[in-house]
């Protein structure tokens, strides 16, 4: 299993094997080796900064070329407040926007982890991948989403997925989600305000039944 280790909460520096494989990896240079499963591990709370939560998950969504068949993220536990602010769905600023389409796990390790949406009109996280989303031990708290178009509905405070996801002992609180409100047209019609849908998160929610023995 290939692992890239953040050994301390200042530095992001990874060991030089994993560092090594990393490079050969981008390269295409390697087949089955590369094709392992991923470990990242969360260094700093100060977001965007070198081992921070947004950085490494950066990291997860640069495997775009699906060089890993899964990918976890690691956060020690503490604090984490995002105060990048930003529209955009590329990871540099807002929500944390996981993009990789391999199954992503973030999860706690060591105790409760929060993570805390600072800036105004944003989920925490926003999964756009394909792959299986997990969340592990994490607390979501302060997304707080409005839509200013009637035509687009509010989805998600905390949390929107476009895939499945696991949530296990995970906590979605002071979150919110806010549709825009109707408007008079210029020909004297309406358009009805836009719904919003999950102020915690939007996801279809499909159950399994369980069989025990």
């Amino acid at each position: 299993m290939a692992r890239s280790r953040f050994h301390s909460r200042r530095s992001f520096v990874q060991e030089p094997r994993a560092l090594t494989r990393s490079i050969v990896c981008a390269l295409s240079l390697c087949a089955g080796a590369c094709n392992s499963n991923l470990i990242l591990e969360v260094s700093s709370f100060s977001d965007g900064a070198r081992g921070s939560l947004r950085s490494v998950l950066e990291l997860a969504n640069s495997n775009a070329a699906g060089l890993h068949r899964a990918i976890t993220i690691e956060v020690p536990a503490g604090g984490y407040e995002l105060v990048r602010c930003g529209a955009d769905d590329v990871n540099t600023g807002g929500d944390l926007d996981a993009l990789t389409d391999v199954p992503l796990t973030l999860s706690a390790r060591g105790g409760e982890v929060v993570v805390r949406q600072a800036c105004a009109g944003e989920r925490v996280i926003d999964s756009h991948g394909e792959g299986l989303l997990t969340l592990r031990g994490l607390t979501l708290r302060g997304g707080s989403l409005a839509t200013t178009d009637p035509r687009e509905p509010a989805e998600g405070g905390a949390l929107r997925a476009a895939s499945d996801v696991n949530l296990e002992k995970v906590t979605i609180a002071g979150n919110s989600a806010r549709g825009a409100s109707g408007v008079r047209l210029a020909d004297g019609s309406t358009l009805d305000g836009a719904p919003a849908h999950g102020g915690g998160s939007s996801l279809e929610v499909r159950c399994r039944p369980t069989t025990r023995t």
